[in-house]
């Protein structure tokens, strides 16, 4: 039996689906991480596809949890998703790009040595990472 991935996973956050890029800002880090799976999801993704990943996140020894906030737009269609990020702290490394006031209460209880905010550069992004993974 296969051992479960690693997840690499990228939440974008928007008011609108049409303000959402369809770009992959870690898309190089996945030479860096081959035994991570990447996946991305936004607050106006189907039923289906968020219960697939929760079924993933579960699963996966270890995670990357990357918060794309385009606005401060509510967060209920993925609060499953966010419970079980706060549930397993242990596993996961958070990286918060923008600002939602919702999300910084619900992630207050992440030790901060746990979180990136406002990281766009590659090479310490990577350097953060490595360290997460050997810790």
């Amino acid at each position: 039996m296969n051992q479960p991935e690693n997840l690499f996973l990228h939440i974008q956050i928007a008011d609108n689906f049409h303000d959402i890029p369809f770009t992959d800002p870690y898309g190089e880090l996945k030479s860096e991480l081959p035994d991570f799976l990447f996946l991305g999801i936004d607050n106006h993704s189907d039923i289906f596809l968020q219960k697939s990943i929760l079924q993933i996140l579960k699963t996966a020894p270890q995670k990357i949890v990357a918060f794309t906030l385009i606005s401060e737009s509510k967060l209920t269609t993925l609060l499953p998703l966010i419970t079980e990020i706060i549930d397993n702290q242990e596993s996961i490394l958070l990286i918060v790009n923008g600002h939602n006031t919702m999300l910084e209460r619900m992630i207050g209880v992440f030790p901060e040595e746990k979180i990136l905010r406002n990281v766009s550069q590659l090479d310490y992004l990577s350097l953060a990472i490595a360290k997460f993974l050997n810790n």
